[in-house]
């Protein structure tokens, strides 16, 4: 989930031959994605996307207990080191800047 259509591009010609993917735009629609067809195998979540941040998605992520399973991974050029803290200590797997 990440509103630059360039970073989803870029993770699309990466992953695509290996695993299907589905895209939103921000958090706001990969949260109803997740409602209507989750959980995945993975979610990639950018920090900054209009809506709904990706730190939020991902509390509301780690609020269902259906999803605990789903790993989250955050990829973001947000390097404001607090930030990663929270989204490890809010259930993020991994932290990518």
């Amino acid at each position: 989930m990440d509103d630059s259509e360039e970073v989803r591009k870029a993770l699309r010609r990466i992953l695509e031959p290996e695993y299907r993917l589905s895209e939103a735009v921000n958090g706001r629609e990969g949260l109803d994605m997740l409602r209507s067809r989750g959980p995945f195998s993975l979610a990639l979540v950018d920090w900054d996307m209009p809506e709904m941040n990706g730190y939020d998605l991902l509390k509301a992520i780690r609020a269902n207990s259906a999803w605990d399973a789903m790993p989250v991974i955050m990829i973001t050029a947000e390097l404001h080191m607090p930030n990663v803290r929270m989204a490890l200590e809010a259930g993020a797997r991994e932290y990518i800047m």
